[in-house]
């Protein structure tokens, strides 16, 4: 009798993510092909980057970009994504403003 192959492999895991808040650090993330861009989140005032993180290094990246201990990146590389955060920054901001006008 022949197994059924689905039966011995684990279930999916769900995805797990990063966020952070520095612009800079995001767009360095990007630059460096660190972890995945996934979109921006808006957090009460504030807006998060989200970041697929399946190995969850996401925290020693970020203790590393802060001790500038951080892959070198092209600063033209790095001033492109860190204008295209701040795309998506002002893009949220103007979708808050739009839903906020019917009421």
């Amino acid at each position: 009798m022949a197994q059924d192959p689905s039966a011995e492999s684990p279930p999916p895991q769900p995805p797990v993510y990063f966020q952070t808040g520095n612009t800079n650090f995001a767009a360095a993330l990007i630059v460096c092909g660190l972890l995945k861009y996934v979109r921006p989140l808006k957090l009460a005032r504030v807006t998060v980057f989200v970041f697929e993180d399946p190995e969850q290094q996401g925290l020693e990246l970020e203790r590393r970009f802060v001790r500038d201990v951080f892959p070198h990146c092209s600063p033209r590389s790095f001033s492109q994504a860190r204008a295209f955060l701040v795309g998506e920054i002002n893009r949220l901001a103007g979708k808050a403003e739009v839903e906020r006008e019917p009421r």
